[in-house]
């Protein structure tokens, strides 16, 4: 499909859905009563405060508990990847992503990704709606981010810098920790082992009592490589902690916190095996407190959050970071139907590194930070069917002044079956440390990244409910694109301002519940790109199959991934290198007793020969078995 007939596609698209649900209406009065219903999800991260998520301007992804468990995956983000059109999370093992410019674990949404950028800051990454980036290089750590520590993800695909500022030009993920919902105890632990030495282990637990609630838990996982050229093993132990104290039917007092200390080998790319593999060690923490407030026509929080780092590489670099800020927002609901949200966040971000085995021109800046204060504003109001929403966000940076983020976009339901969905919405990202100051690619003149995006959104439930389809367009017009490129001249690298660039594309995302045992989910995504970036295909093509009868639950997962560009040839020297591959897996799960769960993930079945990074060929057939435990006290 050319850039020129997306939005034709679009809209052949929603005619030939409308006019099928006369197919389908004759088939609703047929529908089996014992089939599960898809409700609209209540969701947060697209305003402040919960919403039905067809009322929400802009296209929001869940994935809830249930995901996470039957995937088997001990990281969230390989999860997202299947679930979210749009969204593709670069990886290069079976387990683990690493840190430093050759590791994995870049997110990219719609094409915005990390290409020609060290960091992989294009797409925040929240936990609890605070955001989550290390200080120098300003990208999320993601071997941090546990699956059996989230009780759900949200995912905004598309701008979301009128809601959480710089970082989220791309879109937002927010993870949403878990919590006991009943009174009682739970006890529950996993281990499971695998090909390549592949291990994972899981203990967690909580309790409720009353206004008290406590949830922790712990995991280790490792593998010894799929390599044969050289060694890459990962390692990586994290725990988490959560209380949560409720002080009346109005006030809620929480605190939470996580850590994890992280190792891992790299071999090098293919073409050049390194004889002495480069290892890196870096220990993750972040600690929250958050006061809640939930009034009759009043709610919102105060949080806070301190996130820190310390990295150590085999080549000598060394470097030490922080991020802390406060958020405080209040929702005042003006008049029937009306909201209107008033925030402030602030932030500090920094460190110091260094590498004492660097050329003098080379040489990292140590100790240094930036400041942002934030401002912002967002009001929503109802009328009839119609629901409307604006907002505009001041943000102070201390380095490149002032920018202003404004949002404005609209929600219609056609009729109790059809919504539509449009917004117009400005995305940005401030330049990060590592951008302005680190080594000799250094650039203290860059401006923030910008980008306009345009949205069309049109949401269908069939079959009463079983079936729900939704379509979107859109258009990102940006400027600004921070990349490191040649000195004019000749001489290092430099991080410079490159200028315009454009992405258009469709998504597509179809759930169907046949029955209460079977459901169907299908993803798809095209994307346009005037500016071809790495770890975003041309074509993305995602199904998943449930499967559930009595004590088994069956998972199939297939994937069909077109025009990846592993290189897009803007380097001097450099060709364009593309990628095509499918993938099929499978997970399975059988309950052998009310407290024990035998499970099996199966991987690339087809065993497909393939890269996500260039020089780093992924892993063939893979499989891996496990047993869950589990024991519930409830009062």
């Amino acid at each position: 499909m050319t850039k020129n007939y997306s939005f034709l596609a679009m809209a052949a698209i929603c005619l030939v859905l409308s006019f099928t649900n006369v197919v389908f209406a004759q088939v609703e009065s047929e529908a089996d009563s014992l089939r599960r219903y898809i409700m609209d999800p209540l969701v947060i991260t697209g305003t402040r405060f919960e919403l039905e998520k067809s009322k929400i301007p802009s296209p929001i992804t869940v994935i809830g508990r249930e995901e996470l468990e039957i995937s088997n995956r001990s990281n969230v983000l390989p999860v997202l990847s299947y679930q979210v059109p749009g969204l593709f999370v670069g990886e290069r093992s079976v387990m683990g992503f690493g840190v430093g410019p050759e590791s994995a674990g870049g997110i990219s949404m719609r094409g915005l990704s990390t290409s020609g950028d060290p960091a992989n800051t294009r797409v925040l990454l929240l936990i609890d709606g605070q955001p989550q980036f290390m200080g120098i290089f300003g990208h999320p750590i993601a071997d941090s981010y546990m699956s059996s520590d989230i009780e759900r993800v949200e995912v905004i695909r598309g701008p979301a810098s009128v809601l959480y500022g710089t970082n989220a030009m791309g879109g937002a993920i927010n993870l949403i920790t878990r919590k006991n919902e009943k009174d009682g105890m739970h006890l529950s632990a996993s281990t499971a082992a695998g090909m390549f030495n592949t291990q994972q282990h899981n203990l967690h637990g909580g309790v409720k009592k009353g206004k008290f609630h406590f949830f922790t838990g712990g995991n280790y996982e490792r593998t010894g490589g799929h390599r044969t050229d050289g060694t890459d093993n990962f390692k990586n132990a994290t725990v988490f902690a959560k209380v949560k104290y409720d002080i009346n039917d109005q006030l809620s007092l929480s605190a939470d916190g996580n850590y994890s200390d992280s190792e891992f080998l790299d071999p090098g790319p293919e073409s050049n095996p390194r004889i002495e593999n480069n290892w890196y060690k870096f220990q993750r923490g972040r600690t929250a407190v958050s006061l809640d407030n939930s009034f009759k026509k009043v709610e919102g929080a105060l949080r806070m959050f301190y996130n820190f780092g310390d990295h150590n590489f085999s080549n000598g670099f060394y470097s030490e970071d922080y991020n802390y800020g406060l958020t405080f927002y209040q929702n005042i609901q003006y008049t029937r139907g009306g909201v209107l949200t008033l925030g402030t966040d602030l932030k500090r971000f920094g460190g110091i590194a260094g590498n004492p085995n660097s050329p003098p021109a080379f040489q990292l800046l140590v100790d240094s930070a930036v400041s942002e204060s934030d401002v912002y504003a967002l009001i929503r109001q109802e009328l009839g069917a119609v629901s409307l929403n604006g907002g505009y966000r001041i943000v102070n940076n201390s380095v490149f002044g002032t920018e202003h983020v404004p949002y404005a976009g609209l929600s219609i339901a056609l009729d109790k079956h059809t919504t539509i969905k449009a917004n117009a919405s400005k995305g940005f990202r401030s330049p990060t440390l590592a951008n302005l100051f680190v080594g000799g690619a250094a650039n203290t003149e860059l401006e923030p990244e910008r980008m306009w995006n345009y949205e069309l959104s049109f949401l269908r439930n069939f079959l009463d409910n079983h079936l729900n389809v939704e379509l979107t367009g859109f258009i990102a017009n940006g400027d600004n694109l921070i990349r490191q490129m040649p000195r004019v001249g000749g001489g290092p690298m430099q991080f410079i301002n490159t200028g315009e660039f454009r992405h258009r594309g469709i998504e597509f995302s179809a759930d169907y519940m046949l029955n209460r045992n079977l459901s169907f989910r299908l993803n798809y995504s095209h994307l346009y790109m005037e500016r071809p970036q790495i770890l975003a295909p041309e074509n993305d093509l995602a199904f998943i199959a449930n499967y559930r009868l009595k004590n088994l639950q069956l998972m199939l997962t297939s994937r069909y991934v077109q025009g990846l560009h592993l290189n897009t040839g803007q380097m001097p020297g450099a060709e364009v290198l593309k990628e095509n591959y499918f993938l099929l897996n499978i997970q399975a799960a059988y309950q052998v007793l009310p407290s024990v769960q035998l499970f099996a993930r199966m991987e690339n079945l087809t065993d497909t020969r393939y890269y996500l990074q260039q020089g780093y060929i992924m892993p063939g057939i893979f499989l891996m078995g496990g047993l869950k435990f589990r024991v519930h006290s409830h009062e």
